[in-house]
């Protein structure tokens, strides 16, 4: 595959059929969209919501996920900025901070992921940061490194795009708010080059400005890992990624609605078709149906399940 090239869902369905273990997972990736399924049973589907595979590492369907989560960024964007004029009250104040992680080859990721959401648990329950953030937004991508272009390498970034409190404010532009992230970010002993993180000032104030922010967001979610330079090692970032949460949430004022509740769906497919290859008939199962009855393909999807796959600010 051309690393500069973006692969479509059919060049993703490709690694996965070339696969004995993976090929149901590569049929579900060729049909995503296509009204004529083969798993896991040869059937053609009627409901819209069967189209799509729900594969976390999808390209459409991931497009989707982020299309999402960048709508409901602006909705609430939008709606903070009218309140604010409302008011007669300055805008909200966002911004974004990117905490970086340690390069690691793409089989051990998974545990560099696990010490930067251990770094940033542990910012989080220091006091500035707690009275500085109203709520935030918290991904996890993961970006090529270059210092050893013979072996696929990977850095893991957290980037908290964060709605300011006013003390918030005041401790970003006096450059505290930078300091604790220097301080409280801490470079893992051994490694030669200093965990440097930055801050940067998101204005939200007119229209233009807010879609910059909501293309950053879907950006965030959609790019969460670049395309790999092997075949082989595509396969293993997914398996690295298995289970990992995409997003996070920091959100005291109930703003935005959990992170569990948005991907609880997608990450409950991503368990099925991993582990007990159920695959789309899973809104079924969730719904409370036995296992061994008749899928009802043909039926509307139950309230509690659309409940799942919804994201709503």
């Amino acid at each position: 595959m051309n690393p500069t090239y973006s692969p479509s869902t059919t060049d993703i369905s490709e690694l996965y059929l070339n696969r004995l273990d993976f090929e149901y997972q590569g049929r579900m990736l060729e049909e995503c969209g296509q009204w004529n399924k083969s798993y896991p049973v040869i059937r053609t589907v009627t409901n819209p919501h069967f189209l799509w595979c729900y594969h976390r590492h999808c390209p459409t369907c991931q497009a989707k996920r982020a299309r999402r989560w960048a709508y409901g960024f602006a909705q609430l964007l939008d709606s903070q900025v009218h309140h604010a004029i409302e008011l007669n009250v300055p805008a909200p104040t966002w911004v974004s901070i990117e905490l970086t992680g340690v390069p690691m080859p793409v089989s051990r990721i998974r545990s560099e992921i696990s010490e930067c959401w251990n770094r940033l648990h542990n910012a989080q329950r220091k006091r500035i940061w707690q009275l500085s953030i109203r709520t935030a937004l918290v991904f996890i991508t993961m970006q090529k490194a270059t210092e050893n272009p013979l072996r696929t390498r990977l850095t893991p970034k957290v980037t908290v795009v964060a709605n300011l409190t006013q003390m918030g404010v005041t401790n970003f532009w006096s450059g505290r708010l930078l300091h604790a992230a220097y301080k409280h970010w801490p470079t893992p002993a051994g490694y030669p080059t200093p965990l440097i993180p930055h801050i940067t000032y998101l204005s939200v104030d007119d229209e233009q400005e807010r879609h910059n922010a909501e293309k950053i967001v879907e950006g965030l979610t959609q790019n969460w890992y670049p395309t790999l330079d092997y075949e082989f090692d595509h396969l293993v970032i997914a398996n690295q990624l298995r289970g990992v949460p995409q997003v996070l949430t920091r959100d005291p004022d109930g703003l935005f609605l959990s992170e569990s509740a948005m991907q609880r769906g997608d990450q409950s497919y991503e368990w099925e078709y991993t582990r007990s290859k159920l695959g789309e008939d899973l809104p079924a199962t969730l719904s409370g149906l036995d296992k061994s009855c008749e899928i009802p393909w043909d039926h509307s999807v139950p309230q509690a399940i659309q409940d799942l796959t919804r994201v709503t600010f």
